[in-house]
């Protein structure tokens, strides 16, 4: 029968008895938009008149497509289900480029509107230190308070995984010279952990991927293949939700302000019963996380990142008063990795439950494909080799 799954191993056409199944199913309404779908639908037209068109599945009047075929409604865009209404992938009409639209209520999240515009502006928009997602487009819903926010496609920071240390150092550098671009601007971000951390995955995936269903091609044909990081060009990793965030404009310094509540819960200054606190230092901490602890979050172990253990000492500290500034931290992480040799870097990350000859076997294996690399580059046809050795 049918698998209920939106997977790879699903087949794209369907043996006759599966075909009789999803028919049945069709008409009992399996596939029918849910509530946070229709209420996109019902706004398909407001959208595509501010240059921007949903997905085939929220087209108004649109029947299903697998109707009378043997195509398997699971490996086709009108029949995966889109189940956040807060956010929906749409694309431009201009220019086919697939986006994501957020609805946000202006009443409650305005400031992350214009937090977003303010740095997507003409004046840090070509910063390369600037690792705040892009505000692309923003248009209004009057009559309902709502303010629609365009923002590109984006992957976790993980997805796909880290496959050697110089992909992580690469990633720590970045969030780093983040922080320190959002709070030279007078932005604290407040919930910058690891659930607020994505990445522009384009050079990873030569044929694209389905903005929603990322594992897939955007056709649905079949899974979404990828590259390394060490294949690709460089990706580049950005802070999202800036909804909670806080601005400050001018010379004033803050070092106290009112708190609010983030993913983490665990910063220790969020314990205090006046929630008072220095929204700054609380970024700091909330990126010492990611140095050692979203690493295991993705089922790797920091045996060959131990190195950076001393960075996120630093940054986590109960005390808010003895971290790091950015600059600092960043100063810090170059020192770090200047004495790291280039070979340390390049080597594969380990997996938490590997054997001593599997990880001799895996280490073999990434030396070939480094030397192969190395080969491709000399050859004229590859990404010159990389060692992640910021410079002060």
């Amino acid at each position: 029968m049918l698998r209920r799954s939106y997977t790879s191993r699903n087949p794209r056409h369907l043996l006759p008895e599966a075909q009789a199944y999803v028919e049945r199913e069709t008409a009992r309404g399996w596939w029918v938009l849910w509530d946070a779908e229709e209420w996109w639908r019902d706004r398909y037209e407001f959208i595509l008149q501010h240059g921007y068109t949903q997905r085939t599945r929220f087209r108004p009047g649109l029947k299903p497509s697998w109707i009378g075929t043997d195509l398997n409604p699971y490996r086709l865009d009108d029949g995966y289900r889109h189940l956040d209404e807060s956010i929906i992938s749409a694309t431009r009409v201009a220019d086919g480029k697939p986006l994501i639209i957020r609805r946000i209520i202006v009443n409650v999240m305005s400031t992350e509107v214009a937090i977003g515009k303010y740095l997507t502006n003409s004046d840090f928009s070509n910063d390369p230190a600037n690792h705040a997602v892009p505000v692309l487009d923003v248009f209004r819903d009057v009559s309902h308070g709502l303010q629609f926010v365009v923002m590109p496609v984006l992957r976790h920071f993980d997805d796909p995984p880290f496959s050697t240390v110089s992909e992580v150092t690469d990633f720590v550098f970045q969030t780093l010279e983040g922080i320190e671009f959002l709070h030279g601007r007078g932005v604290a971000h407040q919930d910058c952990s690891i659930g607020n951390i994505m990445m522009d995955a384009t050079p990873l995936y030569p044929d694209g991927f389905h903005p929603i269903n990322q594992d897939m091609l955007p056709s649905f044909d079949g899974p979404a293949r990828h590259l390394t990081r060490r294949q690709a060009s460089p990706v580049k990793y950005y802070f999202i939700d800036f909804g909670i965030s806080r601005l400050w404009l001018g010379k004033t310094k803050v070092t106290r302000s009112p708190g609010a509540v983030g993913r983490d819960r665990d910063v220790p200054e969020r314990q205090d019963n006046d929630n008072i606190y220095n929204p700054f230092l609380v970024d700091i901490f909330l990126l010492g996380y990611p140095v050692p602890t979203s690493l295991t979050h993705t089922c790797l172990i920091v045996i060959r990142t131990y190195f950076l253990a001393p960075l996120a000492d630093a940054m986590m500290k109960t005390d808010p008063e003895q971290r790091p500034t950015p600059s600092e931290a960043l100063a810090l992480f170059r020192i770090i990795i200047n004495e790291q040799s280039g070979l340390s870097l390049r080597r594969r990350l380990q997996t938490a439950n590997e054997s001593l000859l599997w990880r001799m076997l895996q280490d073999l294996g990434a030396i070939f494909r480094e030397l192969l690399h190395v080969l491709t580059y000399f050859l004229g046809g590859g990404r010159q080799p990389q060692r992640p050795k910021p410079s002060a």
